[in-house]
């Protein structure tokens, strides 16, 4: 086999069957964007496109008031996007607000162990207070239950 020198990395994704539909899929994505900051700088700045899936275009925004902003103006851009001849198949958008990676775990949950539960129950039969010693007495069943 003759030496042909170095290639680029675009003859290989040119080349290779399984990469081209996710590449041009990924062109599409990016020309959609580009479109829309193009149409709409503000709505470009605020939403990223996510995908298409049958005839609806999915935009991610960065929080729920962007959403909803977007989410009124989404007939209007979309009409915009027609016009100037993008996805004519696309019938409506869809706006979400973009799911957060960086969001704090759930706290883990509290489990009393049994000294802290028969501390609570002598506290709780010595209550005159009725509504306090009611939510005692709950507190203590579901950390019985838990365990």
């Amino acid at each position: 086999m003759k030496w042909q020198g170095p290639r680029s990395a675009r003859y290989f994704l040119d080349t290779a069957n399984a990469l081209r539909a996710p590449r041009e899929q990924a062109c599409r994505l990016l020309a959609l964007q580009h479109a829309i900051c193009n149409i709409d700088l503000a709505a470009g700045a605020q939403c990223k496109v996510s995908h298409l899936k049958n005839d609806v275009l999915f935009l991610f925004a960065d929080t729920g008031v962007t959403a909803a902003k977007l989410k009124q103006s989404a007939p209007s851009l979309l009409a915009r996007l027609h016009r100037a001849g993008h996805v004519p198949e696309v019938a409506r958008i869809e706006v979400r607000v973009r799911p957060r990676h960086d969001a704090a775990p759930l706290p883990k949950r509290a489990v009393l162990n049994g000294e802290g539960l028969s501390h609570l129950e002598r506290y709780a039969a010595n209550l005159d207070d009725m509504p306090l010693k009611a939510a005692l007495r709950v507190l203590i069943e579901r950390q019985r239950r838990r365990r």
